[in-house]
């Protein structure tokens, strides 16, 4: 190889060792660019999956939503659809304001005053109005039975049952309890319609409801019951001042 040669050769090496130190500071960099890059296009996939999914969710609403349009149309074309379903919406309105009779498995909880034998225990040791049962004892009582689930439950004392509405108050009127506008006395038995295992784990808590009444001589008794048959509220019905607000008129969207 002759000196020109040579020359040329290494003027060639020379300009691809330049050329590969010149990128090196790019390659450097590049990484930090291109993850940012990456790292966007992710963001705006993702954005754009989450976009189609809704759309695709809204699509599956609207369709629904037209097969319940048509459904209730063929149902009011029909007259007699539409009556049972009007029927079934009623039947679930009483049945959740406690207007219709209902049964299920759940329990029967009898309270009956303490008696002369705990007021013997020492004169002044123990309030006599503790030891016996109150309004306050009922609606705490009731107010743990809804917290454990509880469906329907009613009040009982001898031959009269009051089913527990949105409206009951239970008060003390003497030695009686005043409930729907009742007068009952001890012993009260209340029974709730739900899971029994439930129900009597939510009361028999310690130091609970129940262990504060047993402390003042109060007899609890509990029974699980399979099938419980609870009357519908059968008092008064009439509202004087509440009126139902009703609802703004829907205008009808069209496509």
């Amino acid at each position: 190889m002759n000196v020109s040669a040579m020359l040329k050769t290494g003027l060639a090496l020379a300009a691809m060792i330049l050329g590969f130190l010149a990128v090196l500071p790019l390659k450097a960099v590049a990484p930090k660019d291109s993850r940012s890059v990456d790292v966007r296009q992710e963001v705006l996939v993702q954005m754009l999956e989450a976009s189609d999914a809704e759309r695709q969710l809204l699509q599956k609403e609207v369709s629904e939503l037209r097969n319940e349009v048509q459904q209730f149309q063929q149902d009011a074309l029909s007259g007699k659809s539409s009556l049972e379903m009007i029927q079934e919406k009623l039947n679930s309105i009483e049945n959740l304001a406690g207007l219709s009779t209902v049964s299920g498995p759940g329990i029967e909880l009898t309270l009956s005053d303490a008696g002369k034998r705990v007021i013997d225990i020492g004169p002044g040791s123990i309030d006599r109005e503790a030891l016996v049962v109150h309004d306050q004892d009922l609606m705490l009582l009731i107010n743990e039975l809804k917290a454990a689930g509880a469906e329907a439950i009613s009040i009982k004392s001898g031959s009269i049952e009051e089913r527990v509405v949105g409206s009951t108050f239970i008060r003390c009127t003497g030695p009686a309890l005043i409930v729907n506008n009742r007068k009952m006395a001890s012993p009260f038995t209340v029974r709730a319609i739900g899971d029994p295992d439930v129900l009597v784990s939510g009361l028999e808590i310690p130091d609970g409801l129940l262990d504060q009444l047993r402390t003042f001589g109060i007899t609890v008794r509990i029974v699980k019951v399979k099938d419980l048959v609870i009357p519908g509220y059968e008092g008064s019905r009439v509202f004087n001042f509440a009126d139902v607000v009703k609802s703004p008129d829907v205008e009808e969207v069209r496509e």
